[in-house]
């Protein structure tokens, strides 16, 4: 297996030559949550979220040290419904800009949590990912399905969520959406429970991409930060 893995990045480490380390991928975010034995009112509410979701648009910058991966600016009018776009905010689950440092294979995300500024620091969006032979295409690009287990705290206790990340070796970037990164190639779709983050479009440019890691903030991991919250959380309830 490891054999056959070090030929196919070998092979594609040819295609990828020449390719420029700086641009910018656009991600899209999509719902594939059942409505069935649901009242009327529960899926009223589904596909208003489901349509909000559907308007929200992220950034993955990328040069050859780091990457940024951040919702772009959305424009709020008096068409958009704001508590439809709060809860699709929630159910996408992005709270802050993820940095990744490609070098040192780090994740600092930075988190706005009651007026205080948190830079949590994490590896565990590179690991334990699990390898298949099975592929699909996505636009004109050949990807290759990975897979991983996680553990997401919940309001009802610890729940197991699996992730799966589409990818392709056509383009040299170990990184994609939400800071995971660690697979051989650029993250082109991942579906994180029933939530589908893919590529709306790439561009790469001869240009430096300035990425400017944030410095002003608490440092903290994610399990201290989980911490914060919770105990925040649990004042504000008496």
């Amino acid at each position: 297996m490891k054999i056959n893995i070090i030929i196919f990045l070998f092979f594609y480490s040819f295609v990828c030559f020449g390719q420029s380390e700086n641009g910018i991928a656009i991600y899209l975010k999509k719902s594939i949550t059942e409505e069935t034995n649901v009242s009327v009112e529960v899926k009223g509410h589904i596909k208003l979220m489901e349509e909000n979701l559907s308007k929200l648009e992220y950034q993955l910058s990328f040069n050859k040290h780091f990457t940024l991966f951040k919702e772009n600016v959305f424009l709020e009018s008096s068409e958009v419904d704001g508590m439809g776009l709060k809860m699709a905010r929630i159910v996408a689950g992005i709270q802050g800009d993820i940095y990744f440092n490609l070098n040192t294979k780090e994740t600092v995300i930075r988190k706005d949590f009651l007026g205080e500024i948190f830079l949590v620091k994490s590896q565990d969006t590179i690991n334990s990912w699990t390898l298949t032979k099975e592929s699909k295409n996505v636009g004109s690009y050949k990807c290759f399905k990975a897979t991983k287990k996680e553990i997401v705290e919940t309001r009802r206790g610890d729940v197991e969520v699996e992730v799966v990340a589409w990818y392709t070796p056509e383009i040299n970037i170990n990184s994609g959406p939400e800071g995971y990164a660690g697979l051989p190639g650029l993250i082109m779709e991942l579906t994180k429970g029933r939530i589908v983050t893919y590529l709306k479009s790439i561009s790469f440019s001869n240009d430096q991409i300035k990425i400017e890691l944030p410095k002003k903030g608490k440092n903290i991991s994610q399990i201290e930060f989980n911490k914060v919250v919770k105990k925040a959380t649990n004042m504000s309830r008496n």
